[in-house]
């Protein structure tokens, strides 16, 4: 922000008004360059406030932005000895940057020499609007209030949604939410449990089950399944996700119930996803485990939702870009042209997640890890062999051999990490628990009609679902069990929980930005698209509802 004296001659140029011109008298105020470097990260912030957004995820991006912007005004003030016009020059070039990953994608995510023909003419159009700014004249006085006010109606009205969303959590409330939910019975609550092994509970982001790779990738993983089992996994048959969407289905599991109690609260003609993200940041399950005497241990990916937990003992995370970061370079020109050196941070972030959750020694337990790996979900980073795929290969070979050869490298590093997990004495095995969230792309639908394709529902709801339970008979896990009823089971039956497990059903959601909690039981559809049966029956035991708690 910067005052110029206008008492020199002229309004544009100080040095070289015309002589005879009177003096302009008063001093003006410039404020866009800061708030024009500023408004892309607010902005982003303001349309993801209900997402978990940490402020340290934020407040770095927004000061580097307002310091580059800042460093340059002040240089080129010195150099054209004139701050309205320097300012101008700013603020041209930063709406050119923050703006050209929306022209890329409005261009269909263009790529190589197309991806640079369009930021050649981009930036000739930047290179145009700094040449018009430079010779100044009389309209410089007026532009500058005009993106003065501008600027300051962008940010104020992105603040007031950011502080609106701060002051009003409603129905996101950690009280709220917690209405009805499971809770351990009073006597383990006042006596924990003597024998509490560690609980891995570890999820491969879109990770597609048996039936979708083999239909769809012609991809066998068979030889996996039959590694797990021989390990002494049980791999249910009929495995499917309650919700397919990341979000919800992992809000359900880790909350142990249904998310149609939100429905309730908030009606179906609601896309707030403020309770789904406290949900994920206070989950039941984890209170649950503290209660127990765990020590509650959060391995978190960039993706923001699941990067930490606010109820986690402790949160380990990556060093590299947040999802929030990401987000944000890849609205820039930076983002579109290094675009593999975001990849490459994920294909460290996933190896280093896959390390760390093999390595926790330092913390002596009883531990509760949750990990979230987002693979083989993309970006399509990993060749078989595990090295680094340029996306330009990616776009040659096709995004289906790529997800191939992604899914591949994370069954051997699944073999690994289940080799060391187990690698303890009888008395000290581990319970683990391998899962999918959902199924691979095509897409993560914003919305499912009312008669979905059945290929998109066996690829989406199809997923891996596995569990390591020493000293637990196979019969406790049934065939088609879901993740909503994966800890109901685990903790009934290692301590007694007394948590009835629930039916197990599939739903869709009409759409995600108005109608979030729309759900439709799509069971049997799901079942019979990707089995080509109805789901078994299984009888309920009493005390447990068809969705809630």
């Amino acid at each position: 922000m910067a005052e110029v004296d206008t008492k020199t001659r002229g309004g544009d140029r100080p040095d070289d008004a015309p002589a005879g011109r009177p003096a302009a008298r008063g001093r003006h105020l410039i404020i866009h360059p800061i708030l024009f470097a500023a408004f892309p990260i607010v902005f982003l912030w303001a349309h993801n406030v209900d997402e978990g957004l940490d402020f340290g995820d934020v407040v770095g991006p927004l000061l580097l932005f307002v310091a580059v912007a800042g460093g340059l005004w002040a240089l080129l003030t010195r150099v054209l000895r004139d701050s309205r016009r320097a300012g101008l020059v700013v603020s041209v070039l930063a709406l050119m940057f923050f703006s050209f990953g929306y022209v890329a994608r409005a261009a269909g995510h263009v790529q190589g020499s197309n991806l640079t023909l369009l930021l050649a003419g981009w930036c000739v159009l930047a290179a145009v609007g700094v040449l018009l700014v430079l010779p100044g004249g009389d309209w410089v006085p007026s532009v500058t209030n005009g993106f003065n006010i501008a600027a300051a109606v962008l940010v104020g009205l992105n603040l007031l949604t950011i502080t609106w969303a701060q002051i009003h959590p409603g129905v996101s409330s950690v009280a709220f939410l917690s209405q009805g939910a499971p809770s351990l019975p009073p006597r383990l609550v006042s006596v924990p449990p003597s024998n509490r092994p560690d609980i891995y509970y570890i999820i491969f982001d879109e990770y597609g089950g048996t039936s979708t790779m083999r239909d769809f990738f012609n991809y066998d993983d068979q030889p996996l399944m039959r590694w797990l089992r021989s390990k002494g996994f049980d791999v249910p048959a009929h495995s499917a996700t309650n919700y397919p969407r990341t979000e919800l289905s992992i809000a359900s599991s880790m909350n142990l119930r249904y998310l149609s109690f939100l429905t309730d609260k908030l009606g179906p003609n609601s896309g707030n996803i403020g309770p789904i993200n406290t949900l994920l940041q206070h989950s039941q399950i984890g209170a649950i485990m503290k209660t127990l005497g765990y020590d509650y241990i959060h391995i978190g990916p960039w993706l923001q939702q699941t990067h930490t937990a606010a109820n986690a003992t402790v949160n380990l995370v990556n060093r590299g870009e947040s999802d929030f970061s990401n987000l944000l370079l890849q609205q820039t020109a930076i983002g579109q042209v290094t675009g593999d050196d975001i990849r490459s941070e994920a294909w460290r972030t996933t190896q280093w997640e896959l390390w760390t959750t093999e390595h926790l020694q330092k913390y002596r337990g009883p531990r509760f890890v949750f990990t979230h790996i987002i693979c083989p979900h993309g970006p399509l980073v990993f060749a078989r062999d595990g090295s680094l795929v340029p996306n330009s290969t990616v776009h040659r070979e096709g995004e289906a051999a790529a997800y191939t050869n992604q899914h591949y490298w994370v069954d051997q590093q699944i073999k690994k990490l289940v080799t060391a997990l187990t690698h303890q004495p009888d008395g000290q095995q581990p319970i683990i628990v391998l899962q999918a969230d959902e199924g691979p792309y095509p897409g993560e639908p914003t919305e499912w009609p009312a008669d979905p394709d059945p290929n998109q529902l066996e690829m989406k709801f199809d997923i891996l679902n596995a569990y390591y339970l020493p000293g637990v008979p196979p019969s406790a896990v049934w065939p088609n069990i879901t993740p909503v009823n994966t800890f109901r089971m685990i903790l009934d039956e290692y301590f007694h929980a007394g948590f009835p497990h629930l039916p197990d059903r599939e739903y869709t959601f009409a759409d995600l930005s108005h109608h979030l909690y729309e759900f439709r039981d799509v069971t049997d559809k799901v079942h019979d698209a990707i089995w080509g049966r109805p789901p078994a029956p299984r009888p309920i035991p009493s005390g447990a509802d068809d969705l809630g708690s």
